[in-house]
């Protein structure tokens, strides 16, 4: 195989595609808020449950003040959870809705120069060496450019097994292990 080689892919994509990347890429935030209440909120319960059986209700019940304090910042900590999915669906729907470069078609050419993105309006040029992070999804491969911006490039857009394997040909040639989530 020459070290020439290079995929083109093309399309546009969807809000399902675009909401995967959102969930995928906040998920750890939504985590982190989860862990955080239950922490926090844990002690505090036990707490307000000690004042409440031991000093007003008089009675020393030390393990259903825990049990009931543990339950209750798990329950928290979901309805977070919960929350957070909320937010990622509704800052998905308005961000697709009002990017219109989100929904264009987009001709991807990945080669050993580096990244090509094609659209109606603009042409942009990664050089490999811009690229942070890739990982593969189920779906997709997330070529991360920055901290908080990525190349979606939805497995279906990739036409046959022999471009997904060029392209990851191109990207270990390139990028270098510590960089790469292969599923």
């Amino acid at each position: 195989m020459s070290n020439n080689a290079s995929v083109s892919a093309h399309g546009a994509l969807s809000y399902e595609e675009f909401k995967q990347f959102q969930h995928y890429h906040l998920r750890l935030v939504g985590l982190i808020g989860s862990i955080t209440t239950f922490v926090l909120f844990a002690p505090i319960l036990f707490i307000m449950m000690r004042i409440i059986f031991s000093d007003i209700l008089g009675m020393d019940l030390l393990l259903i003040e825990a049990v009931l304090a543990f339950i209750l910042s798990l329950v928290g900590a979901v309805l977070v959870y919960l929350w957070f999915k909320l937010i990622i669906r509704y800052r998905s729907s308005s961000e697709y809705k009002s990017d219109q470069d989100i929904r264009n078609d987009v001709f991807y050419t990945f080669g050993d120069d580096g990244i090509h993105l094609n659209r109606t309006n603009s042409n942009k040029y990664y050089d490999w060496s811009d690229v942070r992070s890739i990982h593969e999804l189920q779906e997709m491969y997330l070529l991360y450019v920055s901290k908080y911006k990525a190349i979606i490039l939805p497995k279906r857009f990739l036409e046959t097994d022999e471009q997904k394997q060029l392209l990851k040909q191109i990207i270990r040639r390139n990028i270098t292990t510590q960089k790469t989530k292969w599923q």
